[in-house]
């Protein structure tokens, strides 16, 4: 039980770091080029990979964090 909610609880985080860390890349890429986003396309096209990065991202942490903080098993 312990090792599935701490899966729950690093989907759940992983699914907002992937979209703080897709949001903040892209502010720190057009910082650092100067580039300029007239009509939004760009920022639109990172807002729809999120419907698939979001997800995969919360699927890796999930499993990291149930690895990592779940139920300790001794070594023989």
């Amino acid at each position: 039980m312990r090792s599935f909610l701490f899966g729950l609880l690093g989907f759940f985080v992983g699914l907002v770091a992937t979209v703080v860390l897709v949001f903040g890349g892209y502010i720190a890429f057009t910082v650092v080029t100067g580039y300029h986003d007239f009509e939004g396309a760009t920022a639109m096209g990172m807002a729809s990979m999120l419907f698939f990065l979001g997800p995969v991202g919360g699927i890796v942490t999930a499993f990291l964090f149930a690895y990592f903080f779940g139920r300790k098993r001794a070594v023989a």
